[in-house]
């Protein structure tokens, strides 16, 4: 064996699950792998995201806010309403998943905060596991152990838990939905199909922008039909029927709802045109506004430090637009209009200059996906309490600059090997694919909408799991793709 013959074997064995061979010797390890738990990583977890819960009293703000008005208006009696006081008037403003789940924990543990950390400490930890599942169906034991520690050690996974925001709802649902899913190629029962339409609706009901996500899934199924990995047939119409009435079944109810008070058949309404609206605006944009874009959505700091004519605060230039969408809803809500004749209204709007500038629209995406980056977005250094203590320091703000800037160049490191791992294991992509599929479905639904780096925190534990074997690609000397195939055609 040469060299480079070793190296790719190296690899390979980081890449790959560990096979039975034909006499069955390895069946007892596959066996003993499945049962094993991260231990060190769900502690960790547990840990760090207590720490930070308890590091100062929560009080939400902005959307917390608003989720925190719902969730309570719910629990009274009045129903899906951001109304403070009376009338409470009906909105579809909001996904229900978030508030539901909210309302349901302050019924069982009263109106504090501190339930909804400790079970959303419990999603958090969840999600390590789930993810360490996912990892030994497609990766060997090391890397299922790498990718575990850093999910759990992941800044914004770990801070988020604190808030009342649905990133930890939204991202243990989607960690779940792709095992869910790899149960269904692998196994095939109905019982994995029903699961994985519950969570598939789950996730509708908590982003909206993952209705579409189901065509995808749909397509999977039938490329894994052909490859022979999966029930064809009668079976695969069966499950997949299954699937659609599991997801049907949650997700109806809403949307009858919204049809019969507001005429509108649709998960939520104003976010998504406002979103689109927003992105109508920067059609506009010269050279100079592009600049300012790609430089402060790179780093604010850099933006604030080359370009502090753009705004006086760095968050204004990526936000400008978000402040002129909520100016016009105010404008249309005072002169009358419906929620759901705001969202038309504002959607026609940005439409109209989209139609005459279609490829300056989609080129113009680069400058979300870049955004899209800051994927180690941590909420906790942009409280205005914690900002107040650092400007109180000698050079505080140079050091929560410092601070800042090391965690967007984190970011940049875990991305550029989770590059690494996945050109690693593109020889054997189908045995991956589910992996890569929320990975590419977010980011191009962000980046052609409206992206921030909050957004792509539910895919940090995917990019985790391919940073694992970029690490390990790195680690033997071998960063070339990986040509390797499971023994038996199927995953696992």
């Amino acid at each position: 064996m040469t060299n480079t013959d070793r190296g790719v074997s190296e690899v390979s064995e980081a890449v790959r699950p560990q096979a039975a061979s034909v006499g069955g010797t390895c069946a007892g390890k596959r066996a003993l792998g499945r049962n094993r738990l991260p231990v060190g990583a769900l502690i960790a977890a547990v840990v760090g995201s207590g720490v930070l819960a308890m590091m100062w009293p929560y009080q939400p703000s902005d959307d917390a806010l608003v989720y925190d008005r719902l969730a309570h208006n719910l629990m009274a009696g009045h129903g899906f309403s951001v109304s403070a006081a009376p009338p409470f008037t009906p909105t579809m403003q909001r996904e229900p998943a978030y508030p539901l789940f909210l309302s349901g924990v302050f019924l069982i543990a009263g109106p504090g905060y501190g339930a909804v950390q400790l079970v959303q400490m419990a999603f958090f930890v969840l999600t390590v596991l789930l993810i360490y599942r996912i990892a030994q169906r497609v990766a060997d034991e090391r890397t299922a152990q790498l990718a575990a520690w850093g999910t759990a050690l992941a800044p914004p996974l770990v801070n988020y838990p604190t808030y009342l925001l649905s990133e930890t709802l939204f991202t243990v649902l989607l960690v779940g939905l792709v095992w869910a899913l790899m149960e269904t190629v692998s196994r095939a029962h109905l019982r994995w199909f029903m699961l994985a339409g519950v969570l598939w609706g789950l996730t509708v009901l908590c982003k909206a922008i993952m209705a579409p996500f189901g065509l995808l899934i749909g397509a999977v199924w039938m490329a894994a039909s052909r490859r022979g990995v999966s029930p064809s047939g009668r079976s695969l119409v069966v499950g997949a029927l299954v699937f659609l009435l599991s997801a049907s079944c949650l997700v109806a109810p809403w949307v009858v709802r919204n049809y019969r008070r507001f005429g509108v058949a649709s998960i939520t309404s104003l976010r998504g045109s406002k979103a689109i609206w927003e992105r109508s605006r920067k059609l506009s944009y010269n050279t100079q506004a592009i600049t300012h874009q790609a430089v402060y959505g790179l780093s604010e700091y850099l933006g604030h430090r080359f370009y502090p004519e753009a705004a006086a605060q760095a968050r204004d230039v990526l936000l400008r637009e978000s402040a002129m969408a909520n100016q016009r809803q105010a404008e249309l809500a005072a002169a009358g209009y419906s929620e759901a004749a705001i969202d038309h209204t504002m959607l026609a709007e940005a439409l109209e200059p989209i139609r005459h500038h279609p490829l300056r629209y989609v080129a113009q995406s680069t400058l979300e996906a870049i955004k899209l980056t800051a994927v180690l977005y941590v909420p906790l250094l942009n409280e205005p309490m914690v900002e107040a203590r650092f400007r109180q320091l000698p050079s505080g703000d140079i050091l929560l600059s410092v601070l800042r800037g090391g965690f967007r160049l984190l970011a940049f490191a875990l991305l550029v090997l989770a590059l690494i791992g996945a050109c690693a294991v593109s020889p054997i992509w189908p045995r991956w694919l589910l992996v890569f599929l929320p990975i590419v479905f977010l980011n191009v639904a962000y980046a052609l909408t409206v992206g921030l780096g909050r957004y792509a925190v539910p895919l940090l534990p995917y990019y985790c799991l391919l940073g694992a074997v970029g690490w390990q690609c790195l680690r033997t000397r071998q960063v070339a793709a990986v040509v390797t195939s499971s023994p038996t055609g199927r995953v696992r």
